[in-house]
């Protein structure tokens, strides 16, 4: 076999039991082949081994024999993390971190990519304290760098992390994982509940610690209720949370001015403790359904043809969508195979424009702020054909009258990446109930401009964001829970 096999995923379904025969053919003949490879086996074996006994000892349980590897004593080379790269199952734990770690990846954002870190253990160094242990530390990303030196992958974290750079995972006795991207500061106050001073952190509740809890500065406590969330203490926004899966409640308790608030958030929500948008009141944002908003419901639609479920051409023929995989358009910024497409105009006629639009079930609220934003691109053979600087608009119209009601506009310069523009819209109070019409537009003309270029969008997404009723203005410093001496 060549270098470039990758047996990891083969050994992780070996040591969880899941392997097929003919894997485990191939596997076998990856060990004899090369004694290297044996010892690769042996190495990540026995990784599988210890983290199991040091989970079932976290869980309280007795550790279980396994079947382990030839070389119990062998330390663990460098490479990816069990506890990212593979669903490790503790054997008799009734435990599977595969669903959780393969939400992990889907959350937007961005999530570890870790390896053990070279440090020997006899130069790490050893904690010093009686106070209990909540959470153990179960990955590291390689640029890892902690206020109070090294960690050790696996170690017991019984005082607050300082990351300064880089990320960091922590598991919670009760199965909760938390992500932790640096510089950010966290606590772990219980075996199911934690606290964010400063930074962001993704969670990932399991069942089996339903109701986990995580306190934040503005006396803002965010309480699990099936979820997977992200949280941020930041200097000027506050507290924000965004759910990516399931619901959250976010609690408030009443300080200064401020009333108790209670809020539960579904999937696509964002909460602000103090949205400087609207006077630093607290505020929740809204994903408003867009019908095929990345244009893949329909494969069969090409530029010319029949338009994507959803969306309509104002002038046929001059728009539609395309498959990006087969025609090598895109390198970056793409999501899904499909991205939309808008044509140039062919007379110089500015009443006359070439976009592809959707009409929305919801019409403009009043005292609300409202948010599109759409990944923007433009072919790579673009550049091969000599085009120009190729022009694109977005907007926001009344649907039943096509008055614009905003819009932004620019231009791409770099072909075969699709990047994010926003447009930020805040409705007068006359456009109050008008109906909302996305309209993605390709501005140029045959007729003015000399090389006039396709544009590509994709990734269409609008959310509506209004102050929480009632929320008097916040004060414009962060306060918190409580401070953490150095």
């Amino acid at each position: 076999m060549s270098d470039a096999f990758d047996a990891i995923p083969l050994i992780d379904a070996w040591l969880d039991g899941e392997i097929s025969t003919d894997d485990a053919a191939t596997l076998d003949a990856w060990i004899a082949a090369d004694p290297s490879h044996a010892e690769r086996f042996t190495t990540r074996a026995n990784l599988h081994a210890r983290l199991r006994t040091r989970y079932q000892t976290l869980r309280g349980e007795a550790p279980q024999a396994t079947s382990a590897s030839p070389h119990a004593d062998a330390e663990p080379a460098p490479g990816r993390s069990v506890w990212y790269a593979k669903g490790f199952r503790g054997q008799g734990s009734g435990f599977s971190f595969k669903a959780a770690i393969a939400a992990l990846i889907l959350i937007a954002a961005a999530l570890l990519y870790v390896f053990l870190p070279s440090t020997p253990r006899s130069q790490l160094p050893v904690p010093h304290s009686n106070a209990p242990s909540f959470a153990i530390l179960s990955d590291l990303s390689d640029d890892a760098t902690f206020a109070d030196g090294e960690r050790s992958l696996g170690a017991d974290l019984t005082a607050p992390i300082r990351l300064i750079k880089g990320r960091a995972q922590i598991m919670f006795k009760s199965t909760a994982v938390v992500d932790l991207t640096g510089p950010c500061t966290f606590e772990m106050t219980g075996p199911n509940c934690g606290r964010l001073h400063a930074g962001k952190v993704s969670v990932l509740v399991r069942p089996e610690a339903h109701g986990f809890t995580l306190d934040a500065p503005d006396h803002v406590r965010i309480i699990d209720l099936g979820t997977a969330f992200r949280a941020e203490a930041d200097e000027t926004r506050g507290v924000e949370v965004a759910v990516t899966q399931g619901h959250v409640r976010i609690e408030r308790t009443a300080h200064d001015d401020a009333p108790a608030r209670q809020i539960e958030l579904a999937v696509g929500d964002i909460c602000r403790s103090r949205d400087p948008r609207f006077g630093g009141r607290m505020s929740v944002a809204h994903p408003i359904e867009v019908t095929n908003p990345s244009f893949e419901a329909d494969e069969r639609n090409m530029a010319g043809g029949p338009m994507p479920r959803g969306w309509r051409s104002v002038i046929p023929g001059r728009a539609g969508c395309e498959d990006h995989l087969t025609n090598g358009n895109f390198t970056t910024g793409v999501d899904g195979r499909f991205v939309g497409l808008v044509n140039y105009r062919l007379t110089n006629d500015p009443s006359v424009i070439s976009a592809m639009t959707q009409n929305l079930a919801d019409g403009v609220e009043a005292d609300s702020i409202y948010e599109l934003t759409v990944a923007v691109g433009r072919r790579i053979d673009h550049d091969t054909r000599g085009a120009a600087p190729t022009q694109w608009a977005i907007a926001l119209c009344d649907a039943a009258t096509g008055r614009e009601l905003a819009s932004t506009r620019g231009q791409i310069t770099h072909a075969g990446v699709m990047t994010d523009q926003t447009l930020v819209y805040i409705p007068a109070d006359a456009d109050a109930g008008r109906p909302i019409q996305i309209r993605l537009i390709n501005p140029q003309d045959a007729a003015v401009d000399a090389r006039p270029g396709q544009i590509n969008f994709d990734a269409v997404r609008l959310m509506r964001l209004a102050p929480v009723a009632n929320d008097p203005v916040a004060s414009p410093a962060i306060s918190s829970l409580k401070e953490i001496t150095p």
